[in-house]
């Protein structure tokens, strides 16, 4: 697959980013670009990301934000970022830089597209390692979304999705602003009503690189077998994101 663009959004991940990006150096030979957001870290994210920049093959462009504007943020960010590479993108990929998802599982993606050349592939997380409570609020936004917009899904906020960039610049096009709390669910539904050809790849998901709790940094909560309370006035914002653009 030529000109593929893969985007990161990073947040306090420079105890396992090496160990990401050395997986994807070693296991993922399709990626031509990594496009890192860096969501104000405070932790040297950055500057482990651009260290292993210069000594290793992966072409990295590392941008990072004035302040903590969240994930959902970041990754459109991102999106927009990869369009304006136009003479190097094909394709747009996304995934996370916790290294849940490993650079084997993406290119399942790629074979996935090259087999049924669809305008979207669906990474759909399986056997995941997260902790019950955030399985349990993946299983309310899918039946969220349903109940909001009759948009059927099985990984309704999935990270993982690669995109034909014409396909990828026709969805932005249709999201009503930048600073989504919930993007990627925003994003199933603009693939159900533009009916874009879709197909789904099922990945598994492991543990995180590095020393962090299963829950991760930004969610994390010193009783780790329950939901913050960031994590819960996150997800009664996002709800009320979806009744909103219902």
């Amino acid at each position: 697959m030529p000109k593929l663009i893969l985007v990161m959004p990073v947040f306090n991940e420079a105890d396992g980013l090496s160990e990401t990006l050395a997986d994807l150096d070693i296991n993922f030979p399709e990626l031509k670009k990594l496009i890192i957001i860096d969501d104000f870290s405070n932790d040297g994210s950055i500057e482990v990301a651009l260290d292993y920049a210069k000594s290793n093959k992966i072409p990295l462009e590392v941008f990072k934000n004035s302040q903590n504007l969240g994930h959902g943020h970041s990754t459109i960010k991102g999106l927009f970022l990869a369009l304006k590479f136009a003479d190097q993108s094909d394709y747009v990929l996304t995934s996370d830089g916790d290294g849940q998802v490993s650079g084997r599982e993406l290119c399942k993606l790629v074979d996935a597209q090259e087999l049924s050349n669809a305008d979207v592939v669906v990474g759909l997380r399986t056997q995941r390692t997260d902790l019950l409570y955030r399985r349990i609020i993946t299983r309310v936004a899918i039946l969220s979304l349903f109940l909001m917009t009759g948009v059927k899904s099985r990984d309704s906020n999935t990270p993982v999705r690669l995109w034909k960039r014409e396909i990828l610049s026709d969805a932005l096009s249709r999201i009503p602003k930048a600073d989504l709390f919930v993007p990627n669910i925003y994003l199933t539904r603009v693939i159900t009503e533009r009916a874009y050809s879709i197909v789904f790849s099922e990945i598994l998901q492991n543990d995180r690189n590095g020393n962090r709790l299963q829950g991760g940094v930004t969610w994390s909560n010193k009783w780790s077998h329950l939901p913050s309370k960031k994590l819960l006035r996150f997800c009664r914002k996002a709800l009320r994101e979806l009744w909103i653009y219902r």
